[in-house]
């Protein structure tokens, strides 16, 4: 909780959220707010 995520684009699509930048490959898009059965929960926008 409270850690950034990143977007993971595959096939310039972007697809899912991940923790790891993986060098400068993946943009910080906002901040992990909630885990659940459905998948992680992010803030994301500006501010952040």
């Amino acid at each position: 909780m409270g850690a950034d995520c990143y977007l993971v684009v595959d096939q310039m699509i972007a697809k899912t959220v991940a923790i790891v930048p993986s060098s400068f490959t993946r943009l910080r898009v906002g901040k992990i707010t909630g885990v659940d059965a459905d998948g992680v929960w992010a803030q994301i926008g500006i501010g952040l």
